[in-house]
Protein backbone atom coordinates (compact mmCIF):
# COMPACT_ATOMS: atom_id res chain seq x y z
CA UNK A 1 0.00 0.00 0.00
CA UNK A 2 2.78 2.80 0.90
CA UNK A 3 4.17 2.31 -3.11
CA UNK A 4 0.96 4.09 -3.49
CA UNK A 5 1.29 6.69 -1.15
CA UNK A 6 -1.51 5.39 0.83
CA UNK A 7 -1.47 4.63 5.11
CA UNK A 8 -2.84 1.29 6.57
CA UNK A 9 -5.00 2.77 9.25
CA UNK A 10 -7.13 -0.03 11.75
CA UNK A 11 -9.24 -0.26 14.57
CA UNK A 12 -7.72 -0.91 18.15
CA UNK A 13 -8.34 -4.68 17.41
CA UNK A 14 -5.74 -4.73 14.79
CA UNK A 15 -2.78 -3.84 17.42
CA UNK A 16 -1.06 -7.26 17.90
CA UNK A 17 3.21 -7.61 18.22
CA UNK A 18 3.58 -9.14 14.22
CA UNK A 19 1.74 -5.54 13.07
CA UNK A 20 3.94 -3.65 11.01
CA UNK A 21 5.09 0.01 12.89
CA UNK A 22 3.94 1.77 9.77
CA UNK A 23 0.46 0.92 10.63
CA UNK A 24 -1.65 3.93 12.15
CA UNK A 25 -3.64 2.54 15.29
CA UNK A 26 -7.67 4.39 15.21
CA UNK A 27 -8.60 4.28 18.85
CA UNK A 28 -12.63 3.96 19.44
CA UNK A 29 -12.08 2.36 22.69
CA UNK A 30 -10.44 5.67 24.40
CA UNK A 31 -7.63 7.22 25.65
CA UNK A 32 -5.44 4.44 27.36
CA UNK A 33 -5.69 2.63 24.00
CA UNK A 34 -4.76 4.98 22.35
CA UNK A 35 -1.49 5.51 24.60
CA UNK A 36 -1.02 2.09 24.69
CA UNK A 37 -0.27 1.84 21.27
CA UNK A 38 2.20 5.01 21.46
CA UNK A 39 3.93 3.23 24.46
CA UNK A 40 4.68 0.01 21.36
CA UNK A 41 5.66 2.97 19.03
CA UNK A 42 2.47 2.99 16.72
CA UNK A 43 1.06 6.75 15.44
CA UNK A 44 -2.16 6.39 16.46
CA UNK A 45 -5.68 8.53 15.71
CA UNK A 46 -8.63 8.94 19.05
CA UNK A 47 -11.89 8.34 17.65
CA UNK A 48 -13.39 7.61 20.88
CA UNK A 49 -15.43 10.68 22.60
CA UNK A 50 -15.39 12.48 19.45
CA UNK A 51 -18.40 11.22 17.51
CA UNK A 52 -20.74 14.07 16.19
CA UNK A 53 -24.37 12.03 16.13
CA UNK A 54 -23.93 11.28 19.59
CA UNK A 55 -27.41 12.33 20.73
CA UNK A 56 -26.09 13.43 24.25
CA UNK A 57 -26.09 16.85 25.47
CA UNK A 58 -22.50 18.14 23.88
CA UNK A 59 -20.99 19.08 27.14
CA UNK A 60 -20.83 14.93 27.76
CA UNK A 61 -18.93 14.85 24.58
CA UNK A 62 -16.70 17.54 25.96
CA UNK A 63 -16.05 15.80 29.38
CA UNK A 64 -14.70 13.17 27.89
CA UNK A 65 -12.03 14.71 25.48
CA UNK A 66 -10.41 16.59 28.22
CA UNK A 67 -8.12 14.01 29.17
CA UNK A 68 -5.10 13.99 27.12
CA UNK A 69 -4.11 10.23 25.78
CA UNK A 70 -0.03 11.72 26.28
CA UNK A 71 -0.51 12.10 30.09
CA UNK A 72 2.34 9.32 30.68
CA UNK A 73 4.04 9.41 27.23
CA UNK A 74 7.55 10.07 26.75
CA UNK A 75 8.14 13.33 24.26
CA UNK A 76 8.67 10.78 21.59
CA UNK A 77 5.42 8.62 22.18
CA UNK A 78 3.68 11.96 22.33
CA UNK A 79 4.88 12.94 18.93
CA UNK A 80 2.97 9.52 17.45
CA UNK A 81 -0.28 10.98 18.68
CA UNK A 82 -1.84 12.61 15.37
CA UNK A 83 -4.43 13.85 16.46
CA UNK A 84 -8.05 12.97 16.37
CA UNK A 85 -11.30 11.91 13.87
CA UNK A 86 -14.27 13.42 14.48
CA UNK A 87 -16.86 11.12 12.81
CA UNK A 88 -20.64 11.21 12.01
CA UNK A 89 -22.35 8.16 12.03
CA UNK A 90 -25.67 7.67 10.19
CA UNK A 91 -27.70 6.08 13.17
CA UNK A 92 -29.16 8.54 14.81
CA UNK A 93 -29.04 11.77 11.91
CA UNK A 94 -31.65 12.75 9.13
CA UNK A 95 -31.30 15.21 7.16
CA UNK A 96 -33.85 17.33 9.08
CA UNK A 97 -30.70 17.33 11.91
CA UNK A 98 -27.46 16.26 10.52
CA UNK A 99 -25.98 20.49 10.39
CA UNK A 100 -27.33 20.64 13.94
CA UNK A 101 -25.42 17.42 14.74
CA UNK A 102 -22.31 18.41 13.31
CA UNK A 103 -21.57 21.80 13.48
CA UNK A 104 -22.10 22.79 17.24
CA UNK A 105 -19.82 19.63 17.99
CA UNK A 106 -17.29 19.95 15.65
CA UNK A 107 -16.47 23.55 16.19
CA UNK A 108 -16.05 22.79 20.04
CA UNK A 109 -13.80 19.50 19.77
CA UNK A 110 -10.16 20.64 21.26
CA UNK A 111 -7.24 19.17 19.65
CA UNK A 112 -6.42 15.88 20.95
CA UNK A 113 -2.75 16.02 20.53
CA UNK A 114 -2.29 19.33 22.08
CA UNK A 115 -1.24 20.89 18.59
CA UNK A 116 -3.18 23.47 16.83
CA UNK A 117 -6.20 22.62 15.29
CA UNK A 118 -5.91 23.16 11.41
Amino acid sequence: MSKHGKITVGWDEILQPDVPKSIVIQSWRGQASLAQAAKQGYSGLLSSGYYLDWPGPLRVTMRRSHDRPTANLSDDEKKLILGGEACMWAEYVSPENIDSRIWPRAAQLPSVSGRPRM
